[in-house]
């Protein structure tokens, strides 16, 4: 679902592109932060 919007992004404004990678870097990390938090919480 991220890549799809990052290519959509991607594709219809090359110009956005280095601002969408930003966006997109911070979703994987907020994501992998939730992961790590629910993994701590079944350990």
């Amino acid at each position: 679902m991220i890549a799809a919007r990052f290519f959509i992004i991607y594709s219809y404004n090359k110009g956005a592109f280095t601002q969408a990678l930003f966006n997109f870097n911070r979703d994987y990390a907020t994501i992998r932060d939730i992961m790590l938090s629910i993994k701590g919480v079944f350990d």
